[in-house]
């Protein structure tokens, strides 16, 4: 589960009652992003090897793939992923977004521009 909370002080609270509950809590906090962007692919995503597509969008200075939503349609040839992509700033973002048109280009992927 994903919650984002803007202050400390709300922080704490739901912490506490999360841990009243007995659930565990894996991770708090995470690196401020200042930009951020939202894809869609749409193809043989899983054959055309996503985890190349991964690494090299995580070779990208100052970005990386923050979240991958991946959905499989009824045949190996269908299927739709949402990439998010942080990065420490525009610069570094508008890199990344390239590079994955870039891929997505290569392995004959349709992308939907970044929605930001």
């Amino acid at each position: 589960m994903i919650l984002e909370v803007e202050d400390d002080e709300s922080l704490e609270k739901v912490l506490d009652e999360v841990e009243e509950v007995g659930a565990r809590i894996t991770r708090v906090g995470e690196e401020k992003a200042a930009a951020r962007a939202v894809s869609i692919l749409v193809g043989d995503i899983i054959q055309t090897d996503i985890r190349d597509s991964i690494g090299r969008l995580d070779s990208i200075e100052g970005a990386r793939i923050s979240d991958l939503n991946l959905a499989v349609g009824e045949s190996d040839e269908e299927s739709s992923a949402r990439v998010i992509i942080q990065a420490k700033n525009e610069d570094s973002l508008e890199a990344a977004t390239e590079k994955l048109k870039e891929i997505a280009d290569e392995k004959d992927l349709l992308m939907i521009e970044p929605l930001r």
